[in-house]
């Protein structure tokens, strides 16, 4: 058990570091890509219930299509907020993240 809350540990270092570079790549958030998962797992099974045959008949390219408008979405949003911030030192401490990193 020790070892398994150990790795399960490591495994959100790696999920976290990996969301926080992809966010600074594509404007999309943590919160945004588990939101975007769960409308398309609710659309999928719309009763609640994982279903094999639903798992396997989807259309994957129409699945896709619209995960890619709704992050285009999200991502014009985000630049629509970011014209709207004020610049220089407010902004990195409003993100408090390190100047250096960004």
């Amino acid at each position: 058990m020790t070892n398994l809350v150990e790795e399960l540990g490591d495994l959100h270092w790696y999920l976290a570091l990996l969301m926080t570079t992809q966010e600074r790549i594509t404007g999309v958030n943590w919160e945004t890509v588990l939101e975007l998962n769960i409308a398309k797992l609710r659309k999928r099974y719309p009763n609640g219930v994982f279903d094999a045959e639903a798992c396997q008949d989807r259309d994957v390219t129409a699945e896709q299509s619209e995960l890619k408008q709704r992050i285009r979405t999200v991502r014009q949003s985000r630049v629509r907020r970011e014209d709207q911030e004020p610049e220089g030192d407010q902004q990195w401490a409003k993100h408090d993240v390190p100047r250096k990193n960004r």
